[in-house]
């Protein structure tokens, strides 16, 4: 599964990106967005990762087991 959002990453939550309350640059939102996504991909046996960029913007790449 690919989503795509048109925005970056801000360079200095890259690393914390799927941690609880990483959040910037927003007047709401607690921040477990990802870290909620993070949590099911690994329950579900699968993975999650992202690249981004100021062009391209960013894709979030999640990969689930077939069962």
């Amino acid at each position: 599964i690919t989503i795509h959002n048109q925005g970056e990453v801000p360079q200095e939550i890259r690393p914390h990106f799927f941690k609880e309350f990483v959040t910037h640059g927003k007047g709401k939102g607690l921040g477990l967005g990802t870290y909620s996504a993070r949590l099911i991909t690994n329950v579900l046996g699968g993975g999650i990762d992202f690249k981004t960029s100021s062009r391209e913007g960013t894709t979030l790449f999640i990969n689930l087991p077939v069962t």
